[in-house]
């Protein structure tokens, strides 16, 4: 695409002149550039919106007003590509359109790689010049942004609309529509990531025993509370392998952190809270019991098996990735769970209509028959 057919907008006053360059599209496809490894919020670093080879790049580092923005966008359809990466971004830049479209997840419905180059490629004949990796390590809310950087933001977006056009099609000739629109529904009601983030996921935690668990616990609270209030990353204040340790063997002395690998800054800052936290973590250790740490049975280990298998050959019948059909991490909990009919079955795997039509009863019948 000429660059030409891109304009940067980085001044407030030039953001209506830029959406009446845009003109009335819509749909309109959009994405988003993102530089907050060190932040805790994911955070837009370029907007990039447009389609038919015309787009335009907000530039939140110097933009202030975005109700433009999102008044333009509040009545279209807008096409994301892997949403999950864009909508929370641009909800923080106040842009919340009610319709939006993700040509990935089209696509994993229809068995097609995710990659927004192949899926160009392959079903448009387009092909994106820029090195996708080298662009994705680049530092994007430095400015002023080179060409390369331009180049490839714009190609991100511009023939969004069109992929779409051609996946929507697909989904309905395919009787798979009605899939794509309840997956989609389930993700647009999902929480932004980092609400998602459970302190018993950390690396480690699983081999502590019950006092310690209360004590990783209390730190990974602590830290938590401090990376959203100062939107810092995490790692950045206490890095998971130090919380796991300080966890299993606290020290009683802000002195003795960084030996055990806190940041002498961050000790500085935080040592006494942290040791004060070490020394009350104010949990209770109510975790002997907890589903994570339990380990199923032989029977169990061989029924969780069986379903992974038959998990398989369904997908491989309407030809999409397994972990669409059912994803491998809901399988052990859900037989650990020990659902006794086959409405807790679908409770416990947290099928979908789409799902649950498609295997459902076999599933069921599994279960049920292969109890321990």
């Amino acid at each position: 695409m000429p660059l030409d057919r891109v304009r940067l907008v980085n001044n407030d006053k030039d953001v209506e002149a830029a959406l009446d360059w845009l003109g009335d599209m819509d749909p309109v496809g959009a994405d988003v550039e993102r530089d907050d490894a060190r932040a805790y919020w994911l955070r837009a670093a370029l907007v990039q919106v447009g389609g038919n080879g015309k787009v335009a790049l907000f530039d939140p580092v110097t933009l202030q007003n975005w109700e433009p923005v999102a008044d333009w966008l509040a009545n279209k359809c807008l096409i994301l590509h892997a949403m999950e990466n864009d909508v929370w971004p641009l909800a923080r830049l106040g842009l919340q359109p009610e319709l939006i479209e993700d040509t990935s997840l089209a696509a994993a419905f229809l068995g097609y790689e995710r990659g927004l180059a192949d899926l160009l490629h392959h079903l448009l004949g387009v092909d994106l010049d820029a090195n996708k990796e080298a662009m994705q390590r680049s530092p994007w809310e430095r400015r002023p942004l080179t060409p390369d950087e331009i180049s490839y933001a714009a190609g991100d977006v511009a023939d969004l609309p069109d992929l779409w056009e051609v996946l929507a099609d697909e989904l309905e000739a395919r009787g798979r529509w009605n899939w794509y629109v309840e997956e989609l529904d389930h993700l647009r009601s999902q929480p932004d990531p980092r609400e998602r983030r459970a302190w018993h996921k950390t690396k480690g935690v699983g081999r502590l025993n019950d006092r310690a668990r209360a004590r990783a616990k209390a730190i990974w609270d602590w830290r938590e509370a401090i990376a959203r209030e100062q939107d810092m990353a995490p790692n950045l204040i206490l890095p998971d392998a130090v919380v796991t340790d300080l966890a299993a063997e606290p020290v009683t002395q802000a002195i003795d952190l960084p030996g055990r690998g806190m940041t002498r800054r961050m000790v500085r800052t935080y040592g006494d809270e942290l040791i004060d936290v070490l020394k009350n973590p104010m949990v209770e250790p109510e975790f002997a019991h907890h589903q994570e740490r339990n380990r199923p049975s032989s029977t169990q280990k061989r029924l969780i098996d069986h379903i992974r298998l038959f998990r398989n050959e369904v997908a491989q019948d309407i030809g999409i990735d397994p972990g669409m059909v059912l994803p491998t991490k809901t399988v052990g909990p859900a037989i650990m769970a020990e659902p006794d009919n086959p409405e807790a079955v679908r409770e416990a795997f947290h099928l979908r209509d789409w799902q649950w039509n498609i295997f459902g009863d076999s599933l069921a019948e599994m279960v049920l028959n292969n109890q321990a």
